[in-house]
């Protein structure tokens, strides 16, 4: 059976939750995949036979910037949930402590084999739909993690996308090329986010400009300075919501 679906969506799922398994098994062990079809759904079961998980760490393991390691965001798996209920489907996650975890994905079968076009295509011509329609946006963060993760993302919602973990680096693309929206974060070194937008403003051909912050409120928080963007995420963040954001903003 067949599951419809953005492939660089899916398979980045799949490797994030590999490389849990494998942080799982710092000493060796077997990782395990197994694939049914079940009630109109395919279901795919990845197990491992790591240290497992307590009750407390599976209830949190799907949360934004949850994390066991000492090194890490957490966003790994959070974004697993969210592709997985993107492409209508559910997961959850059975573990016990010394006995290793399972995760299990479960997705709607689809009705018609890949590549199967509508009967007012040409047969056999498959038409790609870009949902970003193409956009050009440039994120600025120079935590990497989050950086790419958002690339991933919206590569995969369509949008083209370009990524610099570093403020001097965007501005010299800035010079460069153009962008339809800048997604930057707030508290960078040296060249902060409030950096950027005052650069923004003065140029002649200005893009969009979305602020990610770990600040609660970056307006009340700054009184003294005037927030120039079109739109503000706080951290931890849901993706849905910046793609939201993204999309209000480029309709505007």
């Amino acid at each position: 059976s067949c599951i419809k679906g953005n492939p660089l969506e899916l398979r980045e799922a799949l490797i994030n939750i590999i490389n849990n398994a494998l942080d799982a098994m710092p000493g060796g062990g077997t990782l395990s995949f197994y694939i049914r079809e079940e009630n109109g759904s395919v279901v795919l079961e990845i197990s491992d036979t790591g240290i497992g998980m307590d009750e407390e760490t599976q209830a949190k393991i799907f949360d934004p910037f949850f994390t066991t390691k000492e090194l890490g965001t957490g966003l790994g798996m959070s974004i697993v949930y969210g592709t997985v209920k993107r492409h209508g489907g559910k997961i959850m996650v059975q573990s016990q402590q010394g006995r290793g975890s399972t995760f299990i994905l479960s997705f709607p079968a689809a009705k018609e084999s890949p590549g199967i076009t509508k009967r007012d295509h040409e047969p056999g011509k498959v038409i790609p739909v870009k949902k970003g329609g193409g956009n050009r946006i440039l994120i600025v963060d120079n935590e990497a993690t989050i950086g790419k993760t958002l690339s991933i993302f919206l590569t995969g919602e369509g949008y083209n996308v370009v990524f610099v973990d570093n403020g001097a680096g965007a501005l010299d693309l800035l010079k460069k090329d153009e962008f339809d929206l800048v997604l930057c974060d707030l508290g960078m070194p040296d060249i902060s986010g409030w950096d950027i937008m005052n650069v923004i403003a003065d140029m002649t051909k200005k893009p969009n400009i979305g602020i990610i912050t770990g600040f609660l409120n970056a307006a009340d928080a700054f009184p003294d300075k005037e927030m120039k963007a079109h739109f503000v995420i706080n951290k931890p963040f849901e993706l849905d919501d910046v793609l939201r954001s993204i999309n209000a903003s480029l309709r505007d």
